[in-house]
């Protein structure tokens, strides 16, 4: 669980949902998306583990990020032409 505050700007969330995997290549499924403006603030349920946040402001943005459990790891979907995910695995440094 988490939640996103907009300080300055505007961010669009995209929910996914995996829709098949093969190795480090991924098919999603866009479920849901929403806008959130100056001073909003959204909930990330957990059921939408894949989301993608982009500035849809004419300028730059500023927001916080706050999630509920400790993050040791997270995975990036980087999307291709082909309309699959390259799978990208990242161990985070949670040592300090």
């Amino acid at each position: 669980m988490g939640v996103e505050i907009i300080i300055y700007g505007r961010l669009a969330v995209e929910n996914f949902k995996l829709k098949s995997k093969i190795s480090n290549k991924a098919k999603l499924d866009k479920i849901s998306e929403f806008v959130i403006s100056n001073n909003g603030t959204a909930i990330i349920d957990d059921k939408f583990q894949i989301h993608r946040i982009k500035n849809v402001h004419n300028d730059k943005s500023v927001s916080i990020h706050v999630y509920g459990k400790k993050l040791d790891n997270n995975r990036d979907y980087i999307e291709g032409k082909d309309g699959h995910y390259e799978i990208v695995e990242n161990k985070l440094n949670t040592d300090n």
